[in-house]
């Protein structure tokens, strides 16, 4: 395993220029390419934009730093049991999870089907990654893929995860933070559970109305987390008092070692919002 030290980050200029592609479509939505550098495998939008990045070689590495900070949240969490991707991608995370902890049953929500096949054929059960037909097997045993809009999805359970990544056009869709759908999220949260929203803005004032409506509508406090070098804000809502948690050395430690996560760099980062 590979703790990512984060005041080292992959250069990602180099998958860009240097990576071998081995897979590209244009299409109405995007312009898909799958490159390979070195150890890395990277889903690429438009020819700039990392969508998701694997080590081919340990599905216990996570090498984004944008993914590290999204499982940051799992300090919070005390047992993770339940999951929710809204926005599937190339399946990293659920790749992460299935190689870390068998037992933990996950949702995708993924409205492209195209996406949905890269995911499977690329990065979930790539013939070169370690151990792929346990890691397939623990994925279709665990795990479901529904394609549709998440705009329209109902959810049916609770989860301790919910991780919200979804862009239109490169930034993040107004109806992420409307009333309705915040609420459905909201609701579909175990007493333990936190959602994650991956935003891409335009302006301040937008990410601004962003964070005022999220805040609005869970009544504890959020946290937020500027990623470096990305023009990627995470915020992080919670199902309880974030202000109750007692963080300790000891349990940042403990934290690392079960998750393979920096979780001292993140925590340190991440900032306060008030409750409203």
């Amino acid at each position: 395993m590979t703790i990512l030290d984060c005041s080292k980050q992959l250069d990602l200029e180099q998958i860009l220029l240097k990576g071998n592609k081995i897979y590209s479509n244009e299409n109405s939505h995007h312009n898909i390419d799958i490159k390979d550098y070195g150890n890395y495998r990277a889903l690429i939008f438009d020819s700039t934009v990392f969508q998701t990045l694997i080590d081919i070689n340990d599905p216990k590495a996570i090498p984004f730093i944008l993914n590290q900070a999204m499982l940051a949240s799992l300090l919070f969490i005390d047992k993770l049991k339940t999951i929710c991707l809204v926005g599937m991608g190339g399946g990293g995370i659920a790749r992460f999870f299935c190689a870390m902890d068998s037992q933990i049953k996950g949702d995708c929500i993924e409205i492209n089907s195209e996406i949905i096949n890269l995911a499977k054929t690329f990065f979930l059960k790539n013939k070169s990654t370690t151990n792929v037909e346990y890691q397939s097997n623990v994925f279709e045993n665990n795990w479901s893929i529904f394609k549709t809009d998440a705009n329209r999805f109902s959810y049916t359970k609770v989860y301790d995860l919910i991780i919200v990544d979804i862009a239109q056009g490169h930034v993040t869709p107004q109806w992420i933070v409307e009333t309705n759908n915040l609420k459905k999220l909201h609701c579909a949260l175990s007493d333990q559970g936190i959602v994650i929203f991956n935003i891409i803005y335009e302006s301040k004032e937008k990410l601004v109305n962003m964070l005022y409506r999220i805040r609005q509508q869970f009544n504890q406090q959020i946290l937020y987390f500027q990623v470096p070098g990305l023009n990627n804000i995470l915020i992080y809502a919670f199902n309880f008092s974030i202000q109750e948690q007692k963080i300790s050395t000891q349990l940042l430690d403990k934290k690392q070692n079960q998750w393979n996560i920096d979780f001292e760099y993140f925590y340190h980062k991440m900032k306060f919002i008030s409750p409203r």
